[in-house]
């Protein structure tokens, strides 16, 4: 049996036998879902970029995306694969996620995004620091990225 506490003064125990939830519950409980699915996005997302695989299907069709403003998904593809082709390895790490909800069907999360490159060819490397913001938009049942930008450039080699 599912037991949730309740926030009020009394801090009864809710089970089925005593199902009075107020709205506000769920409303916080629901919240926290949807702040939890979008963080396991970002983090799959993030894997897949590290593996190679293809991340087309977490974007909308149109994506506030860097400087460039409003692009369509394959020009953002276009973009991401000529910038991944030019490397042998890449890694691209996070940390310090913060999640905000900006509407029922908007969230926000801001993050601390390292990246380490290089061309085993060339010999080229290139690091970063930046703290990204990744917003999502849901779409029917999913959650797709609606807009990808850099706010702060900590450093860059």
């Amino acid at each position: 049996m599912n037991k949730i506490t309740s926030n009020s003064s009394d801090s009864k125990i809710l089970t089925e036998e005593n199902p009075k939830i107020s709205l506000e519950h769920i409303e916080e409980e629901n919240s926290t879902n949807v702040e939890n699915r979008v963080l396991a996005i970002l983090n799959s997302w993030i894997f897949d970029i590290n593996n190679r695989n293809n991340i087309k299907k977490y974007y909308s069709e149109n994506v506030n995306y860097y400087s460039w403003g409003i692009v369509s998904k394959s020009r953002l593809m276009t973009d991401k694969n000529s910038f991944y082709s030019m490397w042998d390895s890449f890694l691209i790490t996070i940390e310090n996620p913060e999640v905000r909800k900006i509407s029922e069907n908007i969230y926000n999360i801001t993050y601390e995004k390292k990246a380490s490159c290089s061309n085993n060819k060339t010999g080229k490397k290139y690091e970063t620091k930046v703290k990204s913001i990744l917003g999502l938009k849901r779409d029917g049942s999913n959650w797709l990225i609606s807009e990808e930008i850099d706010e702060l450039i900590y450093y860059k080699k």
